[in-house]
Order: C-alpha cells, then structure tokens, then sequence
C-alpha cells in the first residue's frame, strides 16, 4: 500500500518497507506515473467516459378508456409517455353511502282560530273555545259561561280561551253561569261596537275577562 500525499511534478513517493524499487510519481506531464520493481513505468489515466443513457421519457396524456364512474364500478384509464409507449391502470368506483335515517319532523305550526257568528244571546259550547265569537246584534244580548263539566275535558284546561266580537251596536255582556266565577276588570261592562274582548280559563270553573 502506498500513502500519497500532495506532490509537486518529479515529486516522488518513497516507497514502503519490502517495495523499495517501486515508485509513484508525477511525470513532467503532471500525470501520476507508477514504475514497478522491474522497473516499467506506467502513466496513469482517468478511466474513458460511459456510454450515454437512454433517452428519458415524460408522461402525455392521461385517458379514461372505458367505464361510466358508477358507484360501484371499475374504470380503466391508459397513460400515454412521449415516446408513445403506454400502461394501462383501473380504479374502483367505490359504492354510495346508504341515506341517513330521516330527521325528525317539525313541530306543527300554530292553529288559526276560526271565528262563530252569533246573532243573539249565547251559551259557550266546547267548539266555541280557542276561537273566535263574532256577534252582530242591535240590541244588547249576554254571552254566558257554563261550568268546566258542560265545556267537557277542552273547558276544564286551563288557558283555554275565547275572543268575543262585538259587531253590532248591541252591547255584549259576558256573564257566568251557576257555579262558575267571572273574574272582571273595574268598571265593567264597557265594550262598543267594533271592540273585542277575550274571556281565559285560569283555574276551575274560573274564567278572566280582559
């Protein structure tokens, strides 16, 4: 084995134990020249450059050649390289989901209350409540409650209620019927033609005028 070092031209190695006619070199040339124990040079050269590569090759164009992209099928698509070689490759469609349970449904929407005419003198029934009563009358007529028993289980609940229209320009007097409490405003009557008032069940055989 030979340790070189960084050597000037007709520098020369000196040689190892057991080699001493073999020498390394640098010829005038500035080559690195190696004479053996015979005593024969040999120059040594960089070795002859490769043989060059192959021409590389890019991709073109990418192509669906078959299939319709259905969930659940398989498509094959074909790359096309610029040395016009090709390759083909598939792909799975994968399946749609199945649906979601359906949601659950709104709430329903408020009723509108349907409005009763009346003509004359009145007794509340259960259809008459969460309406509206309309009277037309010339002459002043009462609109009487009955009791939470006669109105049936809609009457006996509580915030159950009825709008009294007075249409005419008879006068409608809201009066409570045997075992029923009438709850009234100070100065009761005062109701006019053209005016509402609203009658509300707030407990037992008890009703609010407002």
């Amino acid at each position: 084995m030979l340790f070189l070092k960084r050597m000037a031209n007709g520098d020369v190695l000196t040689p190892m134990a057991g080699q001493a006619d073999a020498v390394l070199f640098l010829n005038a040339s500035g080559q690195w020249a190696y004479k053996d124990q015979s005593g024969t040079v040999t120059v040594m050269t960089s070795g002859g450059g490769g043989s060059p590569g192959a021409p590389g090759v890019g991709i073109t164009n990418i192509a669906k050649i078959s299939g319709t992209g259905a969930p659940g099928t398989t498509d094959t698509y074909r790359i096309t390289l610029s040395d016009s070689s090709y390759y083909g490759f598939t792909v799975y469609n994968g399946a749609d989901g199945e649906d979601g349970a359906p949601g659950s449904g709104g709430g329903g929407g408020a009723s509108v209350p349907t409005v009763i005419p009346k003509t004359g003198a009145h007794t509340l029934i259960t259809t008459d409540l969460n309406n509206i009563i309309a009277v037309n009358s010339a002459s002043n007529v009462n609109l009487t409650i009955p009791t939470d028993a006669t109105l049936g289980s809609l009457g006996a609940t509580v915030g159950a209620s009825v709008e009294i229209l007075q249409i005419g320009a008879g006068r409608v007097d809201i009066v409570a019927g045997s075992g029923v409490t009438l709850l009234k405003w100070s100065g009761y009557p005062s109701p006019s033609q053209n005016v509402s008032q609203s009658i509300v069940h707030v407990a037992a055989n008890t009703w609010l005028v407002r």
